[in-house]
């Protein structure tokens, strides 16, 4: 498996977790993906970021997961940027 992680100031994960990728391929990695999220707590945007050393199948797995993860809402009208971090470990 892996684990995951986050860096988003002031945030807490919303109800549904952190979403954890596909796991499509016998590979290991780490993705980091540059989050955008809205004052709702929704995944705007996602791209890999600095840091990542994985095969392509994992980043697409981990960017798809990031679009779908949800965060808690605040107070505000500016979007807020962050990272998901995702480990992939083979076992």
């Amino acid at each position: 498996e892996g684990g995951i992680g986050f860096s988003l100031e002031g945030r807490g994960v919303g109800s549904g977790g952190l979403i954890k990728p596909n796991y499509t391929v016998d590979a290991e990695g780490t993705v980091v993906v540059e989050i955008t999220v809205d004052p709702k707590g929704n995944v705007i945007g996602a791209e890999q970021g600095k840091g990542t050393f994985a095969p392509s199948e994992l980043v697409t797995e981990a960017i798809k997961a990031a679009r779908k993860t949800k965060f808690n809402a605040i107070n505000g009208t500016n979007p807020q940027q962050g990272t998901i971090t995702y480990k992939f470990n083979l076992n």
